[in-house]
């Protein structure tokens, strides 16, 4: 038996050239981000551990905040996707996936997907039950946590990638512990929002049940 053979699937990674290019891609457009528009970059900061401020980006409405917005919540996406990728032809690298480009592509538009019906689905339950207001400071609320996860796990990721042994693999795992620490800390001001806008029992744990814990519970299930 050969030194590849004894090494662990965390170290059987999918390491394509064109990774490199995006890992700078997503690394520049944060630090543009940061230069033009630092002023919105850390209010969505404090917005994560401050709620006054949450409320306060969510009442505000102008062309800088919704273009920074939208930006940092499509470098999420891709930051998620790429992580996805790196983990997948990590842990799992007998799956029979060809860790392309185009497979990089097919997770980043089912992790936009999900984003986009996870919005949708919040906002129908708003109309339905009339608490359109408080559907859409839960649906800020998720896309708070989702702007600041983005930089954290792209980080993470390339470190993961780069590195060998042990210290690839603690990596990985601080990569999946930060979008467990996003979803627990959305997940307790959720509950203290409806808690707020006096949403009965029932709808609360509907709400919860269904856009928080049943798609993490799905994504676990599929992965292992």
């Amino acid at each position: 038996m050969n030194q590849q053979q004894l090494e662990p699937a965390l170290l059987q990674r999918a390491q394509p050239e064109w990774m490199l290019w995006l890992y700078i891609g997503l690394f520049v457009v944060y630090l543009l981000l940061r230069l033009r528009y630092g002023r919105y970059w850390i209010r969505f900061r404090h917005a994560l551990v401050y709620p006054i401020e949450a409320q306060n980006l969510l009442k505000e409405q102008n062309m800088n905040l919704m273009q920074m917005a939208v930006a940092l919540n499509s470098l999420a996406v891709l930051s998620i996707s790429l992580f996805l990728f790196q983990l997948v032809s990590s842990l799992l690298p007998d799956l029979g996936l060809k860790y392309t480009f185009t497979t990089f592509l097919l997770m980043g538009v089912t992790v936009a997907l999900f984003c986009i019906l996870k919005y949708l689905a919040i906002a129908l339950l708003g109309r339905v039950f009339n608490k359109r207001e408080t559907a859409k400071q839960a649906n800020h609320l998720w896309l708070v946590h989702l702007k600041n996860l983005g930089l954290p796990l792209i980080t993470v990721t390339l470190l993961a990638q780069y590195t060998q042994g042990w210290v690839s693999t603690t990596f990985l795992i601080i990569g999946i512990t930060l979008p467990m620490i996003a979803f627990i800390s959305n997940s307790l001001r959720s509950a203290a929002l409806l808690i707020k806008h006096r949403v009965s029992l029932f709808y609360g744990i509907l709400y919860l049940c269904t856009l928080e814990f049943l798609p993490i519970t799905m994504i676990v299930r599929t992965v292992l």
